[in-house]
């Protein structure tokens, strides 16, 4: 744990860092390496907020949450953000995560909301009364902890569907119920899939998980010699993301573009980091070897497989649509998005239900599909008690393996959680971000459900 004093000093630098305050050798020192290897960070975070040159940032208020993150309040020209930052527990105490959203002007306080919407609220469930209540309780205070305007919440028993509960609106604006047919943006979610159209196409002889990329790119230049499977286990060497690449498509052009253009960051294999950009590749690697488009070649072979027959995935020139109105959650006050770009198509653009994602959700537990088997052959350590597999995650915990797979993107966030024996279950989806304790209530549900669980037991 960290003082405040010490996650007080490090918003204080980083506003420094903004308003062009620091020497330009210091910036790269200030962050750890996971943020800056691969990119010019000093240049790209100068290029966001070139604002804060002319209207310096104060530091209005500042809150901790948790042993090394706090949320900043900042007020720089008339605009108010909220800056989430973490750092590292050890000195000098490095910045690790660094999170801003500017508050929309049209936000509005969550208690000008939160009264309207529990009419909204309506349920079906074939589980005991005691225990129906007890997910609803739960999920009422997600809601109001989180200020989630919108939330759908799908539990799977031994095979079975057994509870459906849809809290508050799919749109803040109109006050629309949401219902089974409410079409989420479920961003790295969209990985999962990604992963299965991969281990198809190993499945029918076309890739080879043992390959270097080059196999497929003959004409690529060399230094990125990864393969399938080191990219499938973020252990290609590529950091996490571009930095400042919301609302263009993250690696445009063909798979001999990407890799042209894309310099890992360490050698590949030499350790597990969670890398969007390696996903991007994965899905221009399908389009290449299976020629057709990424979403053509999941929704004939993937999508229907897994019964996910709601869900769209995004094509070369247009997002997946969605029914659902995503919200940000800024400084206590809500507000309504509009329809975003999400830069990773292959990674975290696709759309779904949530009839959709239970069917997933039971399959990848049950693992009675050969993809998903295949799928959980592959693992490798990502520390914190997690092991990363194709497309999701393995939480190993003391009442057995929980196999994850969660999504943010602007305005929505998306938990999938499944008992790795099969017997439970749990989507929930959110008009909502940041939403942050989902991924605590989706474990807790899972957990208490599954076979021998505390609820159930």
């Amino acid at each position: 744990m960290v003082s405040e004093d010490v996650l007080r000093g490090s918003a204080s630098w980083l506003l420094a860092v903004l308003a062009g305050d620091v020497p330009p050798d210091d910036v790269e020192a200030g962050f750890v390496p996971r943020l800056t290897a691969g990119r010019d960070i000093r240049t790209t975070l100068a290029r966001r907020f070139a604002r804060f040159r002319d209207h310096r940032p104060e530091l209005a208020s500042l809150e901790c949450v948790a042993p090394t993150r706090a949320r900043a309040v900042v007020h720089s020209g008339g605009e108010e953000w909220e800056f989430t930052i973490a750092v590292e527990a050890a000195a000098p105490h490095r910045i690790a995560v660094f999170q801003p959203h500017l508050v929309p002007a049209d936000a509005v306080p969550w208690s000008d909301v939160a009264g309207r919407l529990r009419d909204l609220d309506h349920r079906s469930s074939s589980l005991p009364a005691a225990i129906a209540a007890r997910v609803r309780t739960r999920l009422l205070n997600a809601v109001t902890d989180e200020h989630i305007a919108g939330l759908c919440c799908g539990v799977v028993l031994d095979g079975a569907v057994v509870h459906r509960e849809f809290l508050g609106t799919a749109d803040v604006r109109s006050l629309v119920p949401l219902d089974e047919a409410s079409v989420f943006r479920v961003g790295s979610v969209t990985k999962l899939v990604t992963a299965l159209a991969v281990l198809d196409l190993v499945d029918i002889g076309v890739l080879d998980l043992s390959a270097e990329l080059s196999r497929y790119v003959p004409s690529s230049p060399g230094g990125f010699d990864a393969t399938v499977g080191e990219l499938l286990l973020h252990r290609s060497g590529l950091p996490k993301d571009v930095l400042g690449q919301r609302g263009t498509s993250a690696l445009p052009g063909t798979l001999a573009d990407a890799v042209t253009r894309l310099k890992p960051a360490w050698p590949a294999g030499e350790r597990a980091e969670y890398s969007s950009l390696g996903y991007e590749l994965l899905g221009l690697l399908v389009e290449h070897v299976a020629g057709e488009s990424f979403a053509d070649y999941c929704a004939r072979r993937i999508l229907p497989r897994f019964g996910m027959t709601g869900a769209q995935l995004p094509g070369p020139d247009a997002i997946a649509p969605s029914s659902v109105t995503g919200t940000e959650v800024v400084v206590g006050k809500v507000a309504a998005v509009g329809e975003d770009v999400e830069s990773y198509r292959f990674a975290g653009g696709m759309t779904a239900d949530l009839p959709g994602l239970l069917a997933l959700a039971n399959a990848v537990g049950r693992a009675d599909d050969p993809l998903v088997r295949a799928l959980m052959m592959l693992s490798t350590p990502a520390g914190g008690g997690a092991r990363f597999v194709p497309g999701a995650a393995l939480l190993d915990r003391p009442g057995g393996t929980i196999v994850w797979r969660g999504g943010s993107t602007r305005g929505f966030t998306a938990e999938l959680m499944a008992a790795g024996d099969g017997s439970a279950a749990v989507v929930l989806l959110a008009a909502a971000t940041p939403a942050r304790g989902l991924r605590a209530v989706a474990e807790e549900l899972v957990s208490g459900m599954r076979a021998g669980g505390s609820w159930v037991s």
